[in-house]
């Protein structure tokens, strides 16, 4: 038997020690649910003590699934990062500002794709460890949808709609502008090699009377959208068949001998006005026709040229740099937009030339008035004196007010531009195979100048002839 002298020693130490173990427990607690942030900014991962004792002599290690996973560590009383995962070196803080209170936290910068998952933060002070875990979950939104007039199918129009950049995967839905949905024909889903999704929808609309669509796509994580919109004109919506009226027509003349005289009548008027259309067509093409004979040669004005663009001596050639030169104030030189004007200048008659884009991503070419602004920023348009055709982002669009895209059935690398001053019209022309590209019906006033864009490094303009 252990003697009484003995047991009176140990009995009152075990309770001791069991006090000092009991007082040295704690929780570790972290956010319920899951953290939401976007990739590129930065993420602040919560983690604190229950009760809020002090962890500055503590052991604070943050990982991802195994434990030598290491994202930070805090230890004996600074950052240890000597075993960090490469992927976090020179983005991850150890917030200690509320350590003293149990309370730490870890900033994660530049949030990449690959940082979206579980974080484990976990505490020691070397009598007692636990840890809690976390979830991280990374969002983007995409790029503004382009959307586009396909053609037509099922009695309406075919109109596309697309957008990169998402993740997660983005919900698609389209709209009329009086909110009612519309039926989704195709959806395609592509990820990209940066783990971003890429879609294309398809929707058709037949309902004249809603011209206004919209396609709006959403990050479901974020709770946010973007939304594009295209206005389609009664006039693109497939007409009924000559053929189908002719024949509704001819049924009605049982009818009666009025019904046919109207008929015979209103068929006249339309012949007569799809001869005199013809005409019209056959004028214009001899007018320009004569401008392909006889183009006239053009030459770049270096005085507007922006500080970026480059000008060639023969003054046939324009490229953009990158870097500004310093050149002395001029109240005709672009200072923001990368412009450049013609040399020569128009007030009546009929003009033709040529400009060839090579290696252009982002670029627009046709006329302006002389008066044109040349200081600062402005969208181009001929409310701004500027009526031109331009690619931006892999889309063609005559520069209206709003934009108005262009179904171009090859890529054009030399632009036709002929100009009819008493005419009004602006025409633009594949130089290669004469076809149409877009015209601009304008009653121009004052000087005209060939005018040039350049919205990207690497574009160049070569002017022909």
């Amino acid at each position: 038997m252990i003697p009484l002298s003995l047991l009176a020693f140990i009995i009152p130490f075990i309770f001791l020690r069991l006090g000092e173990t009991d007082s040295e427990k704690f929780s570790v607690i972290g956010p319920d649910l899951p953290l939401i942030a976007i990739i590129g900014e930065d993420a602040v991962l919560p983690c604190h003590l229950s009760p809020a004792v002090s962890a500055e002599d503590m052991e604070v290690r943050w990982f991802r699934y195994k434990f030598h996973n290491v994202v930070h560590l805090y230890q004996n009383g600074k950052d240890e990062n000597d075993r960090q995962l490469p992927d976090y070196q020179g983005r991850t803080e150890f917030m200690k500002k509320d350590i003293s209170h149990g309370s730490v936290a870890l900033r994660i910068r530049r949030l990449r794709l690959s940082d979206e998952g579980q974080y484990h933060c976990f505490f020691d002070n070397k009598t007692v460890y636990e840890e809690a875990v976390l979830e991280l979950k990374v969002a983007e939104l995409g790029s503004t949808p382009y959307m586009h007039m396909e053609g037509h199918q099922d009695g309406g129009i075919r109109i596309l709609c697309k957008s990169s950049g998402w993740y997660p995967e983005p919900a698609v839905t389209w709209e009329e502008e009086s909110g009612q949905s519309l039926p989704l024909i195709s959806e395609h889903m592509k990820v990209a090699e940066d783990g971003l999704y890429s879609v294309q929808s398809v929707t058709v609309i037949t309902n004249m009377a809603e011209p206004k669509i919209s396609c709006r796509l959403r990050n479901v994580l974020l709770g946010r959208d973007v939304v594009a919109t295209i206005i389609i004109s009664e006039a693109f919506f497939p007409r009924v068949s000559p053929w189908v009226v002719a024949l509704a027509i001819t049924l009605a003349v049982f009818l009666g001998f009025i019904a046919l005289a109207v008929w015979y009548l209103v068929k006249q008027q339309k012949k007569r006005g799809k001869l005199s259309r013809s005409r019209e067509r056959l004028f214009n093409e001899v007018v320009w026709r004569r401008g392909v004979m006889d183009p006239v040669p053009i030459t770049l004005n270096p005085r507007t040229a922006n500080p970026e663009l480059i000008v060639s001596k023969d003054q046939k050639n324009v490229s953009r740099s990158g870097a500004r030169q310093d050149f002395p104030e001029d109240d005709e030189r672009f200072d923001t937009e990368y412009c450049v004007l013609g040399q020569q200048t128009f007030s009546s008659g009929r003009y033709y030339w040529e400009a060839e884009v090579r290696d252009g991503p982002e670029w627009a070419v046709g006329v302006a008035r002389e008066s044109v602004r040349r200081k600062g920023a402005y969208m181009f348009s001929p409310e701004e004196g500027i009526w031109c055709v331009s690619l931006f982002v892999d889309r063609y669009q005559a520069l209206t007010n709003p934009e108005t895209l262009l179904d171009l059935r090859k890529i054009p690398t030399k632009i036709g531009v002929f100009l009819d001053f008493e005419r009004g019209q602006l025409s633009f022309y594949d130089a290669e195979d004469m076809s149409h590209i877009y015209s601009f019906s304008e009653v121009f006033r004052g000087h005209i100048l060939p005018f040039f864009w350049i919205g990207r490094t690497g574009t160049e303009i070569q002017l022909c002839h």
